[in-house]
């Protein structure tokens, strides 16, 4: 059995990673909704989550420094 990710949504994805790497800062709102995306790819292409580990991560850590932020005020 061969899984494909379909052309279409691999072209929507090199676009929106081409648009995240112009923007000096990114909402973390975009960000995951970029890896969401790349993961739901992850049966057809392997390395995804290899690939999208270090963005959740960031992603997280945006998350956790936000919610400290926001208990200062």
């Amino acid at each position: 059995m061969t899984l494909a990710a379909p052309s279409e949504k691999l072209k929507v994805i090199r676009r929106d990673a081409r648009r995240l790497l112009q923007q000096s800062t990114v909402p973390i709102r975009h960000m995951a909704s970029f890896v969401g995306r790349a993961m739901a790819l992850n049966p057809t292409i392997l390395p995804a989550r290899l690939h999208t580990h270090s963005l959740t991560t960031a992603i997280n850590g945006a998350l956790r420094h936000s919610s400290c932020m926001s208990h200062l005020n």
